[in-house]
C-alpha cells in the first residue's frame, strides 16, 4: 500500500524537533571571537579566519565608535544575509546596552522582516531585571514581525559591581521570562575589564585583583545551569600566558574564553577542549 506524506507536516515536525533539541542542548562555546562589526573588511573575512572559532560575534558595542555604530549595522546586516551558516560556529551579533539607547536601532537591524536571523543575540552590560523586562519586551514584539521558525539563543555580560550582586536575579527573571519563548538564555560572560574599572583595581596580567570576582560568576552561572566565559586576554601575542589563563579558568569551571584575535584561537580551544584531564 502507498504511503503518503504531507510535505507541510513533515516541515512542521523536523522545524519543531530542531526547535527542542536547541532549547534542552547547549552547544560547546570554548571560544568567543569578537569581530567589529563596522570593518566590513574582516567581517567578510569571517568565513575563512573564524571557522575554528565556536562562536564569532559581529560587534556593534564596545569595539565600535559611536560615530560608526549606523555602518556597523549595516554591515552586519549584509553579513547575516550573505554568509554561510556552517552549522559549527555560532553566528551572533553583540548589540549595545539598553541604558545607552542604541539597542533599539541594533534590535530593529536584528530582527527586522525577512532578515536571515543571527544564531545568538549577545547582550552587554545587564545592570537589573527591570533591563531584563525591557529586553525580553523589545525581543518578543519584534520577534512576531520577523522568522519565528527558529531559535535564538542569548548570551549575556555582567560587567559592574552592581551587575554581580544582582546576577542571581538577573538569570532568575530571564528563565522565568522566557520559558515558552523562541529566545533562550544559554550562557553569560564576565566582562573583566569593565568591572575592574567600576570598582577601581588597577588591571594586572596575573589578575588577581578579580580572582573571587572570577570565582563567584562561575558558581552564579552553573547553579541556573548556563555556560560561564571567562574574561579577554589583551596581550594576544603572549601565547603561554594565554595557555596559563586558559588553564585556570577551566579549572575554574569555565566553559570557554572571549578572543579578539584569530591567533589565539588554537590555544584557547585545546585548553577548553582537554578541560577534563586539567580539572
Amino acid at each position: 500500500m502507498a504511503v503518503t506524506f504531507n510535505s507541510r507536516l513533515l516541515s512542521s515536525v523536523a522545524s519543531r524537533t530542531n526547535w527542542l533539541f536547541c532549547r534542552y542542548f547547549q552547544r560547546p562555546r570554548r571560544s568567543l571571537l569578537y569581530v567589529p562589526g563596522n570593518d566590513e573588511k574582516k567581517v567578510n573575512k569571517v568565513e575563512s579566519r573564524a571557522r575554528d572559532s565556536d562562536c564569532v560575534v559581529l560587534d556593534c558595542e564596545d569595539g565600535v565608535a559611536l560615530n560608526q555604530k549606523a555602518v556597523a549595522r549595516d554591515v552586519i546586516s549584509k553579513a547575516l544575509r550573505s554568509l554561510p551558516r556552517s552549522g559549527r560556529t555560532e553566528l551572533s551579533v553583540r548589540i549595545n546596552s539598553a541604558s545607552s539607547g542604541l539597542a533599539e536601532d541594533d534590535l530593529a537591524m536584528i530582527l527586522q522582516t525577512g532578515h536571515s536571523l543571527p544564531d545568538a543575540i549577545v547582550v552587554p552590560k545587564v545592570e537589573s531585571v527591570q533591563e531584563v523586562d525591557w529586553l525580553v519586551d523589545q525581543l518578543e514584539t519584534r520577534r512576531r514581525s520577523a522568522d519565528a521558525g527558529s531559535l535564538v539563543r542569548l548570551i549575556v555580560l555582567i560587567e559592574s559591581a552592581r551587575a554581580f550582586l544582582d546576577m542571581d536575579h538577573i538569570c532568575e527573571r530571564f528563565e522565568k521570562r522566557l520559558q515558552s519563548s523562541s529566545f533562550k538564555l544559554e550562557a553569560v560572560i564576565f566582562g573583566s575589564d569593565d568591572f575592574t574599572a567600576n570598582i577601581g583595581a588597577t588591571r594586572t596580567k596575573e589578575a588577581a585583583e578579580i580572582l573571587y570576582a572570577r570565582q563567584h560568576f562561575v558558581i552564579v552561572a552553573k547553579a541556573h545551569q548556563l555556560q560561564a566565559i571567562d574574561m579577554v586576554f589583551v596581550d594576544y601575542k603572549d601565547l603561554e600566558e594565554l595557555r596559563k589563563q586558559c588553564v585556570e579558568g577551566s579549572r575554574m569551571g569555565f566553559d570557554g574564553k572571549q578572543v579578539i584575535h584569530p591567533g589565539q584561537l588554537d590555544v584557547v580551544n585545546n585548553a577548553f577542549t582537554d578541560r577534563k584531564s586539567v580539572v
